[in-house]
């Protein structure tokens, strides 16, 4: 009785150590299977973008008849388009025929003719752009050519003349102007100038640059140009040197000209 009962023990200590051992490699065969069955599935299964591109592909295929429809109304709406045009140019062919039916009249008859109708749209260019033949009057005596006709001689132009100081300044303007080689018409220019810059005052000063004179020289530019007119040494402030200076630069420096001066 004790030997039997000793068997049945050891026999269920082995089996549970059996099971004890393989319980690591069982677990990872059913993760195994599982992974397979897994990747079976996924391989068989239509995946989702395909499917959303199906639904996209019929959502937006048109039918048959909206395509006939469409090109229907295409055709519709260029037909009615080249019927509106005929009907405007022969509108336009219409109020033109009328517009140079009225004009020849009025040639005709010599009575001016007012349109009861205002052309608007192409009408405008269309009957502006119309010429009509200029009329023939008959009967017309031409005026008569007299022999000797009085002269029509106005007499010349009175000289322009400014204020007293600056007008006490031009026979000394018109001396420099030819003696740098400019013609006397350029007086009353420099003239004009001159009451524009100084009014004639040989003590004019800007407050603000400093220009100076009858013609206004910078100083920073004086002594130089002064030199090169043959007045070296001269001040801006003396009138028959800053005259002179002035017609130098306008008529012999480099670069010169009558820009150097605002007023004009």
């Amino acid at each position: 009785m004790g030997q039997s009962g000793g068997g049945r023990e050891l026999q269920e200590v082995t089996s549970y150590r059996i099971f004890h051992a393989l319980r690591f490699p069982i677990v990872g065969a059913l993760i195994v299977l599982l992974a397979v069955s897994s990747v079976v599935i996924s391989l068989t299964e239509p995946t989702e973008s395909t499917f959303l591109e199906e639904a996209f592909s019929q959502s937006t295929s048109t039918p048959a008849h909206l395509e006939t429809s469409i090109t229907a109304m295409s055709t519709e709406t260029e037909v009615s388009q080249i019927e509106e045009d005929q009907t405007s140019r022969a509108q336009i062919q219409k109020e033109q025929n009328r517009y140079t039916e009225a004009l020849r009249s009025e040639n005709k008859n010599f009575q001016p003719y007012t349109p009861n109708f205002v052309p608007k749209g192409d009408l405008i260019t269309t009957v502006s752009s119309f010429s009509p033949p200029p009329p023939t009057y008959q009967n017309i005596e031409p005026a008569p050519i007299l022999e000797n006709p009085p002269p029509q001689n106005p007499g010349p132009d009175p000289e322009i003349r400014y204020i007293e100081d600056v007008e006490q300044w031009r026979q000394s303007v018109e001396t420099a102007i030819n003696a740098y080689g400019g013609p006397s018409s350029d007086t009353n220019r420099f003239l004009r100038i001159m009451q524009c810059e100084s009014m004639g005052q040989p003590n004019a000063t800007n407050p603000s640059s400093g220009a100076a004179g009858l013609m206004q020289h910078l100083p920073q530019y004086w002594d130089a140009r002064a030199a090169s007119a043959g007045y070296s040494g001269y001040s801006a402030y003396d009138p028959i040197a800053n005259i002179n200076v002035s017609a130098w630069l306008i008529y012999q420096a480099p670069g010169g000209g009558w820009q150097h001066w605002v007023c004009q």
